[in-house]
């Protein structure tokens, strides 16, 4: 019996900018590895939400919203 191919773990739209609201996300500046995670403590090539979902077959548990803060002089 063949084994059944391995099919491509697709994060949801959503869950692309839930990386980008998250206060342990960040850029690294790094061409090999441009995105990161403070709390899982690791650099990857795409979005840390979706390397998460990949290897756990769950969305990430660690999500911290950012606190939004409003500028003096700015709309």
């Amino acid at each position: 019996m063949e084994p059944e191919p391995r099919r491509a773990i697709r994060a949801p739209a959503d869950s692309d900018r839930k990386c980008n609201q998250c206060t342990h996300y960040y850029i690294t500046h790094e061409v090999a590895f441009p995105h990161a995670c403070r709390a899982l403590n690791f650099k990857s090539r795409a979005l840390p939400c979706r390397e998460v979902l990949a290897a756990s077959g769950e969305e990430c548990q660690y999500f911290e919203a950012k606190q939004r803060t409003i500028r003096k002089g700015t709309r």
